[in-house]
């Protein structure tokens, strides 16, 4: 969590600009609802997606209608949980843009009706908010500014340093959101506290790591002994799941298998939703001893907590669907938690109040020896195993990995005079040139 006020410092007549500072969050606000338009950037973890939340909260508590949407479902899912937004009559959302603004997939054409079915979805909006921004294309882009009301605020969220959109130009170049001649209107704001790395060396060589920087000296320092009861990341889903299921095999204790259950809406349509908005498995295979890693903020447990199973029990039969789950989680303060399964819920705006449109139920609980890169955007972790072998053919996915780590020590190398830490010129030149808002805080 981050604190409740801070400085924000004057170093040689630059402002360092605080997610913490409550100057910043108050401007923001203010000039949003005033219809501006503003891209929050920063490195990871600067505290983009807190500041998100804070940004909501405070236009809705103005009585101004705010939608908060994210380029992907894992995205929109970590700006909905239980200690992040609340729905309220003025809080539309999270959902992703493509769900919000009613859009086809960048390879699909546009029509009229899917752009007045856009319109209708977004009618009374104030402001608008899009996270992740750094995956969505300009094309994606502009089909959604066909869609909007009455000139809205808009806050786009993200840094273009880390993972590029898939979508490509016709030069083969991923097709950045900045190529939009539209996306000259909105005013860069970037973050500059860090608070997820606290020594210095280490900020620095992010910093240069980010603008594809490496220095390999620096991996000297860095143990190359992987801890396998903490994750390893992988850019595929295939390597990731091959390592979840090698370990998974090397426990003798009996498996489990869980599946999630509809409770509420179209069992096809909610498992669906599900498997694309949530982190959560549909069909998680369980065993006394495993590391899982927690994908939820939930009592009192964060979205990247680890433990180990200690027990799993209930009305099961023949090893399926088990009720009850004792984790023994690595933080002192958590400690061991009973936990059963957790209600994934789609909620829509009905008049004034809510509806639950879907509700899954499944552990929040996913095994933790693999993840893929993608996955682990916006988690932190205490240790954190990486492969030079297996992380570097996108540009900004070493930055995304070795970030993720909270400190140097907690960094397991292996082969990383294999990293390819590179970023893109026209990365590099949109914010070199980018129209910068002047904050007088």
């Amino acid at each position: 969590m981050y604190p409740d006020f801070l400085v924000v410092e004057n170093v040689e007549s630059e402002f360092v600009v605080d997610s913490g500072d409550p100057k910043l969050l108050e401007r923001i606000t203010e000039l949003l609802i005033q219809g501006e338009r503003i891209f929050l950037s920063g490195a990871a973890g600067t505290g983009k997606t807190w500041l998100v939340k804070q940004i909501a909260r405070q236009i809705a508590e103005k009585e101004k209608v705010v939608y908060v949407t994210a380029s992907t479902g894992i995205a929109a899912s970590l700006l909905f949980d239980e200690i992040g937004l609340r729905q309220s009559f003025f809080i539309k959302g999270p959902s992703t843009l493509h769900s919000a603004a009613m859009l086809p997939w960048s390879s699909e054409k546009d029509h009229t009706r899917l752009i007045e079915k856009g319109k209708s979805r977004l009618a009374g909006t104030d402001v608008i908010i899009i996270d992740e921004i750094s995956i969505l294309d300009s094309e994606t882009f502009e089909r959604f500014l066909k869609r909007l009301p009455v000139y809205p605020g808009i806050l786009v969220v993200g840094d273009l340093f880390q993972l590029p959109p898939v979508a490509r130009d016709k030069k083969n170049r991923p097709n950045f959101v900045f190529r939009s001649k539209a996306f000259n209107d909105f005013r860069l704001v970037e973050l500059q506290k860090n608070y997820r790395q606290a020594e210095a060396d280490f900020i620095i060589f992010l910093e240069n790591l980010r603008h594809g920087q490496n220095q390999p000296d620096f991996y000297l320092r860095i143990s190359s002994e992987f801890d396998h009861n903490h994750p390893t990341l992988f850019g595929t889903r295939r390597e990731a799941g091959f390592k979840n299921s090698l370990e998974f095999s090397k426990l003798s204790t009996k498996s489990y298998t869980s599946k999630c259950k509809v409770k509420v809406g179209d069992p096809e349509k909610a498992i669906e939703w599900f498997e694309n908005y949530t982190r959560a498995l549909h069909t998680c295979q369980l065993k006394e001893g495993m590391r899982v890693l927690c994908i939820q903020n939930h009592d009192e447990l964060v979205n990247g907590d680890l433990g180990t199973i200690i027990s799993i029990s209930g009305k099961e039969r023949e090893g399926n669907n088990p009720d009850r789950v004792k984790i023994e989680f690595d933080r002192n303060r958590i400690g061991t938690r009973e936990m059963g399964p957790y209600e994934f819920k789609k909620e829509v705006q009905d008049g004034y109040s809510t509806k639950v449109k879907f509700s899954v139920e499944q552990f929040p609980i996913v095994p933790a020896y693999g993840l893929t890169v993608h996955k682990a955007q916006g988690m932190t972790l205490d240790i954190c195993n990486l492969d030079g072998r297996k992380i570097s053919f996108a540009a900004g996915q070493v930055y995304v990995a070795v970030s993720r780590c909270k400190t140097k020590t907690g960094l397991r190398i292996h082969n990383a005079n294999m990293f390819q830490a590179f970023t893109r010129k026209s990365v590099e030149e949109y914010y070199a040139n980018a129209n910068r808002l002047r904050l007088s805080l």
